[in-house]
C-alpha cells in the first residue's frame, strides 16, 4: 500500500523560507536585496517577515518594493532583476507562471 506524506502549507512555506535563507547565506558577497509583493496585505506581511528576517539574523540591507501588482507584474519584476524574491502561493506558481494544470484529488 502506497502512503502519502502530506505537509500543511506552513510548513511548506517554512521549507520554502529556510531553503531560500540558506542559498542566501550562501552568498556572502552580497549584502543587499530587493524584496517585493504583491498588492494584498498577506503578501505584504510574508514579504516584510522575510526583510525583518534577512536585516536582523543575517545583516541584509533591504529594499521593499511593496504592492507591485498581481502575479505576473511580480514575477516579470523578478524576471527582469527589479527585484529578488517575492512571497508566491505554490498553486499560483503552478498554474499561472508554470501553465500546470491540477487536477484529480490534489486539485
Amino acid at each position: 500500500m502506497r502512503r502519502s506524506m502530506r505537509i500543511s502549507s506552513e510548513q511548506y512555506l517554512i521549507l520554502i523560507l529556510a531553503s531560500l535563507i540558506s542559498h542566501l547565506c550562501l552568498a556572502q558577497s552580497v549584502k543587499e536585496i530587493s524584496i517585493g509583493s504583491k498588492k494584498f496585505p498577506e503578501s505584504r506581511l510574508l514579504a516584510e517577515i522575510v526583510a525583518q528576517l534577512l536585516e536582523k539574523s543575517e545583516g541584509y540591507k533591504v529594499n521593499r518594493r511593496f504592492g507591485l501588482g498581481g502575479t505576473m507584474i511580480c514575477f516579470e519584476a523578478l524576471r527582469q532583476g527589479e527585484i529578488d524574491l517575492y512571497p508566491e502561493y505554490t498553486g499560483t506558481g503552478l498554474t499561472a507562471i508554470l501553465n500546470r494544470n491540477i487536477e484529480g484529488k490534489d486539485a
